[in-house]
Formats: structure tokens, C-alpha cells, sequence
């Protein structure tokens, strides 16, 4: 089994409990995916993330921590070496905005800046880079991953966090529950505001974000309010840092 995050941990889970021996392969350092190492603790207890795996093992795993299919074992080999191989890697790579500058060092995919924090905490490995003690923080997107960065951001005690969503609070995809703790956390929210581009001043710092004002539209496929860019001069919002 190939990745330990809630698909293989299912997958094992059922396979010991018809009594089937399963050897599970692990990159990174703690078992448990995204559950460990993504999603915030304020969200879920790391602790029930463990006690899982202690069932497991109890049930039989044999989990390989820091082993990465490909590199210390060729895939080939596993496959000649078990009966049947389960992948379960995840989707991880995150998708940039197609702005300009967005490939400085200080902008970050969500993704990045989570788990870099989450093995912070967990005190493992992390790149001090993507700490933003002090730092004015600006979010792009209004999904529930937007929301675990802004609510991540203000627990590291960032000077300010502010949110820019294209639409407004009404079609954003995320829970109202989230916005609304993010909100009452201290989270700043700009809606109907859509990024042009990162601000990078003569320096090569990351000063600013320059963004456009948005009108909503008629509801898109998926049923939310669409939204156009409108004839508004752009903005600059403040820095990130």
C-alpha cells in the first residue's frame, strides 16, 4: 500500500478486518496523510489521527515511515513483491492563479504553507520561510482550504490576515460556519475582488497585491453566481510581507 492518508488508512482498516496482512509505505515522516500533516489541529485532534494508527498496528500493519516508492523501491519491485498494491497518494500539487510574480519565495500554494506548519508544530521538519510571525498575510480563494490558511495564519500570529474572494460571502464555496470563525477571529475579508498580480517593489520584496473589482454574474454550471471583472480602477490591497 502506497500513501497512509484516509484512503489507504480505509483501505487497510478493511483489509485486516478480513484478515489480510497489508505493508503500508510512507514518504513523510508521520503517518496519516493530510489528516496529519494538512488539515489544522484546531480542526482535528492529531491525537485521534495516532490512536488510529495504533489500532492498526495492533490489527497487524506494518507501516514504513520516510520510504518513498520510486526512489527507495522501485514500484516495479513492489508490485513483484506483494499480491495486489494499493495507491493511495493524494492530490497535493496546488494550482497557481496565472498572475504575475506569483512564483516569488514569499507566496506560497496553500498546501505549502499548512503542512509546513502542521510539521512545525508536530516538531518535525519545516522551511522558517513559510512562518508569518509579524507578517501582513493575504489569502486568495474563499474555500474551506482558504479559511484553515487564514485561521493558520492569525494562530501564528501574523500581524494581519485578510482574505480576497472574486465573489461574495453569499457564493463562497467554503462553510458559512468556517467564514464565520474566521471572522470572528479577527480575519479581514475583501470580496468581489479578483488579483491582477503580486506587487514586487524595486527591492525584489513582495509589497502589495493589485486587484480589480468584480461584478456578479448570472449562476454558472455548478449552480453559484458567476462573476466579471468590472470597468473599476485596480486596487492595491495591503502587502502580504
Amino acid at each position: 500500500m502506497v500513501g497512509s492518508g484516509p484512503a489507504g488508512m480505509s483501505c487497510a482498516h478493511f483489509l485486516l478486518r478480513a484478515g489480510i496482512g497489508v505493508a503500508m509505505y510512507e514518504r513523510a515522516q508521520t503517518a496519516g496523510g493530510l489528516l496529519a500533516c494538512g488539515i489544522p489541529g484546531f480542526k482535528l485532534d492529531k491525537g485521534l489521527v495516532a490512536r488510529r494508527f495504533e489500532i492498526l498496528h495492533a490489527a497487524g500493519l506494518k507501516l514504513h515511515l520516510n520510504f518513498e516508492i520510486g526512489q527507495d523501491l522501485p514500484f516495479a519491485k513492489l508490485v513483484e513483491e506483494y499480491d495486489a498494491v494499493f495507491v493511495g497518494v493524494g492530490a497535493t500539487n496546488g494550482k497557481r492563479a496565472g498572475i504575475p510574480n506569483e512564483n516569488h519565495e514569499h507566496c506560497f500554494l496553500a498546501m505549502e504553507f499548512l503542512t509546513n506548519i502542521q510539521q512545525r508544530l508536530g516538531e518535525g521538519t519545516w522551511m522558517e520561510r513559510f512562518g508569518v510571525l509579524g507578517k501582513r498575510v493575504v489569502v486568495i480563494g474563499g474555500g474551506d482550504t482558504a479559511m484553515d490558511c487564514v485561521r493558520t495564519a492569525i494562530r501564528e500570529g501574523a500581524q494581519s490576515v485578510t482574505c480576497l474572494y472574486r465573489r461574495d460571502a453569499a457564493n463562497m464555496p467554503g462553510s458559512s460556519k468556517e467564514y464565520h470563525n474566521a471572522v470572528e477571529e479577527g480575519v479581514t475579508f475583501l470580496f468581489q475582488a479578483a488579483p491582477q498580480r503580486l506587487v514586487v517593489d524595486e527591492h525584489g520584496s513582495l509589497v502589495g497585491v493589485d486587484a480589480i473589482r468584480t461584478l456578479l454574474g448570472a449562476p454558472d454550471a455548478g449552480g453559484g453566481s458567476g462573476s466579471r471583472n468590472s470597468p473599476a480602477p485596480s486596487t492595491a490591497f495591503p502587502p502580504t510581507w
